[in-house]
């Protein structure tokens, strides 16, 4: 609350005329508006400061009604309250500290209003994945084809190096051992080449399938936490 407000509410100087019935009800009204507002019965005395109001259109009324909503947590109505009451007195003392006033609970209330729909918005759902394409695939298939290979050639060539060892010739043991050799060192190039091709085309698949999922999944925690 701005200082120069106050916390009391403000007295209000009516006339009790016995002659005239309705300004002593409007005098009543506020003095039992004030004790509602000491009490913490913001409501009370906002429909009492109201019916107050209606008997006597004092501005002071006003100003008491604008506390009340605003101790109530109603911004827009304070800071209409408070708005009628300063064209109502334009020489009220505390103008340029209630027009602060004003302005504040008005930018509040809009960023309350502005949370409130936020809130309410619908959830969005999470975009589909893009469909994945052949070449992915393509690519592993190759590996795991060319891993086979390799793993073939391999198997081959050890059965060249066991001929060799029971070669009886030796000139003929020598020329099948460096041929074995020749193709266990193809064999190892197949199989890296292939384990290679193997491991873009699953790390492909990945990036392309699971990506997706793990951003949407993302968003939801932001949206779920979101305040």
């Amino acid at each position: 609350m701005v200082g120069a407000l106050g916390c009391v509410i403000v007295s209000l100087a009516l006339a009790a005329d016995p002659a005239e019935g309705s300004q002593s009800r409007a005098l009543d009204l506020f003095e039992q508006s004030a004790v509602a507002y000491r009490e913490g019965r913001f409501d009370d005395a906002i429909a009492l400061l109201r019916e107050a109001r209606a008997l006597k259109p004092e501005p002071v009324l006003l100003y008491n009604l604008g506390r009340a909503y605003e101790a109530a947590g109603r911004r827009r109505e304070a800071a209409e309250a408070y708005t009628q009451y300063l064209a109502e007195e334009p020489q009220a003392r505390d103008r340029g500290s209630l027009e602060g006033r004003i302005a504040t609970l008005r930018r509040e209330e809009e960023e309350r209003e502005a949370l409130l729909r936020a809130s309410k918005e619908p959830e969005r759902a999470p975009a589909e994945p893009a469909p994945i394409g052949p070449l992915p695939f393509v690519v592993a298939g190759v590996g795991l084809a060319t891993i086979g290979a390799g793993v073939g050639l391999g198997v081959y060539a050890q059965s060249r190096a066991d001929a060799a060892a029971t070669e009886p010739v030796q000139t003929t043991a020598v020329d099948v051992h460096d041929g074995a050799r020749g193709l266990a060192t193809a064999a190892n190039v197949v199989l890296v080449a292939g384990a290679a091709l193997a491991i873009v085309g699953a790390t492909w698949i990945g990036v392309r399938w699971l990506g997706p999922s793990q951003k949407a999944l993302s968003r939801g925690r932001l949206v779920w936490e979101w305040p």
